[in-house]
């Protein structure tokens, strides 16, 4: 493709995303025309970007302009439980409960009270009410699927409804009666509209899920609405204001404003609860107990063995997607291609299963420390001889991925993790083998399924994804390598279609001129990785290893070098560590045209 026809991708692909998934179709066929080389690359992207393991990776803000920022702060919080799905279905039950019964007990009254021929009953109202409940119900009952926004619209009709009922009921009866001169029944009437509005406060706030926060912001208005309503009243009838000034027992408008301060802290109360329960929820032979990557996939779990009592983490498909057999064939492709790695640089996986309600997961070590992205925007480029110390040892975990045919295709420093295992500080594991493929085309699931994150991604991989070998990775490599000594891949630019054009045509900068100290053998290596032509590139990830170590003028970086900088970066990692930064899988903080679990 020319540079012409790559932006006219890269444009059609942004606008036609920002459109709702049904009319992107006929968008494309009317934007493209006849132009099908356009129209099957727009589709490609858009596939992928379906399959959350889009290919297309966006730069961050600190790559764009060749600047490193720090981590972003993540909320500290134990566990953020599955919010969306697990509330919208507690919602629906419940208001499928509340308006069912509502209705019910509303026909019943009207029936029960139709032989009466009193217009203080309302039966306009009741009848209004009823209809109102039962559609309402009628809604709920027929679909299962209703979204939490409409969820929500259908509880304030509910709310809405109940209090224009009270409130009718209320100005209509109480200067009827107050005109016949019932003292006792208009009293009564008035303790009945407060205590109704009460137990309509206390309902809604134990009964319907919510934060605490949304609870007070419906909830303290609504207890100001019977005061409201009785100060009202007294003002335009004086019959019932001269009922009210003899009541001795008092009126009890406290009540709903006491009412709504026990219901706002009994939803506070009732989220923790939910939060807790979902801390403690299982997983197989896994107690879950803090949430430490997200993403379109699935999610990833700290997690405790209930019988071994070992650290892990837990990574699981999302229940809405375990139906998805392309994403499941990709799951397990990442759990059988890892635990065929005994490589200790490589993320070892210790088990992989299926729940009794069919969610997929698998257990894999659980790592303290913070990856190679997160390091370098912590703490700036590294010294050579540290970034060499890395870059070591992923060839080495590469050399027996290689030896078993397989090709990682995603190596960035995002997918490298500086650990401490054994007592032994910088120890590199290399993770997330979600798109790694078979090296003989005809064995790939995925073998013309461009895949990969631009920034490090080889040319290639671009533009001929079925027929890289081993250097592809290697070219990744080198990407890595320049990231780690410049704080910046090799090309950036404004999207991803641009930095992929790059890759494939232009020629990187070398090292030195970002970084004029970085050593003359180094950067050799380095920018031999990064040729074009695979042929140009070492042969394989041993001899490129081998290379790496010869580079003496990069200068050792010995265990006591590395233990010390840990030491003195303490506040970091456990803020890396609290923050659940410390992902072993592709916790990719770079896109969000790509899930960063996948």
């Amino acid at each position: 493709m020319t540079p012409d026809d790559f932006q006219r991708v890269k444009e059609i692909f942004s606008r036609v995303i920002r459109l709702q998934p049904e009319d992107r179709e006929s968008f494309l066929h009317h934007v493209c025309g006849d132009d099908s080389t356009t129209y099957r690359e727009v589709r490609s992207l858009l596939k992928h970007h379906h399959q959350d393991k889009t290919v297309i990776d966006q730069p961050d803000e600190g790559e764009l302009d060749g600047e490193t920022k720090s981590p972003s702060k993540v909320e500290p919080y134990l566990v953020r439980a599955d919010t969306w799905k697990e509330s919208r279905d507690l919602l629906h039950r419940r208001l499928t409960i509340v308006a069912t019964v509502l209705a019910i007990i509303s026909a019943a009254s009207m029936i029960r009270l139709i032989h009466y021929n009193n217009p203080a009953l309302g039966y306009g109202v009741r009848l209004f009410s009823t209809f109102i409940g039962l559609m309402v119900a009628w809604q709920l009952h027929r679909s299962r699927e209703i979204s939490f926004r409409w969820l929500r619209i259908a509880e304030l009709v509910i709310v809405a409804n109940i209090a224009l009922f009270e409130l009718v009921l209320y100005f209509r009866s109480i200067p009827y009666f107050a005109a016949l001169g019932k003292v006792e029944t208009v009293i009564s009437f008035n303790s009945w509209h407060y205590l109704a509005w009460t137990m309509l406060i206390i309902v809604y706030g134990m009964f319907m899920p919510n934060t605490w926060k949304r609870a007070a912001s419906i909830l303290v208005p609504l207890s100001l609405v019977p005061l409201a309503a009785a100060v009202l009243l007294r003002s335009i009838d004086p019959q019932f204001a001269q009922i009210l000034d003899r009541d001795e027992g008092g009126q009890p408008f406290l009540a709903p404003i006491a009412a709504a301060g026990i219901a706002i802290y009994a939803a506070r109360k009732l989220q923790d609860a939910r939060a807790m329960a979902s801390e403690a929820r299982r997983l197989g032979q896994y107690r879950l107990t803090r949430l430490i990557g997200d993403g379109g996939m699935g999610k990833v779990y700290e997690a405790e063995h209930l019988l071994l009592k070992r650290a892990c983490a837990v990574k699981y498909i999302r229940p809405d997607r375990s139906d998805d057999a392309r994403l499941l064939r990709r799951f397990e492709r990442e759990v059988r291609a890892t635990a065929k790695l005994t490589h200790p640089h490589t993320i070892e996986v210790y088990d992989y299963g299926q729940t009794k309600e069919g969610l997929f997961y698998f257990a894999m070590e659980y790592l303290p420390g913070m990856n190679l992205q997160q390091l370098v925007r912590s703490s700036g480029p590294l010294p050579p001889g540290r970034a060499v110390h890395f870059l070591v040892q992923v060839c080495d975990a590469l050399t027996e991925a290689h030896g078993a045919r397989l090709i990682h295709r995603d190596i960035k420093p995002a997918n490298i993790f500086a650990s401490q295992r054994g007592g032994i500080y910088d120890f590199t594991k290399l993770l997330d083998f979600g798109v790694v493929r078979e090296s003989e085309p005809s064995m790939s699931l995925s073998g013309k399924m461009v895949a990969g994150t631009p920034s490090y991604m080889s040319p290639e991989q671009a533009t001929r994804p079925e027929a890289i070998d081993a250097r592809s990775d290697l070219y990744s490599v080198g990407s890595v390598g320049y990231f780690l000594l410049c704080g910046r891949p090799p090309f950036v630019a404004s999207s991803p279609m641009q930095v992929m054009q790059a890759v494939v045509e232009q020629t990187p900068e070398p090292l030195s001129v970002h970084r004029p100290d970085v050593p003359a053998d180094l950067e050799a290596v380095l920018m031999r990785c990064l040729a074009k032509d695979p042929d140009d590139r070492f042969p394989s990830a041993r001899i490129l290893c081998e290379e790496l170590q010869k580079c003496q003028s990069a200068g050792d970086w010995t265990r006591a070098d590395a233990e010390t900088w840990w030491q003195t970066q303490d506040s970091i990692v456990t803020s890396q560590n609290q923050a659940g930064s410390n992902t072993r899988v592709a916790e990719d903080t770079e896109t969000p045209l790509r899930t960063s679990l996948d």
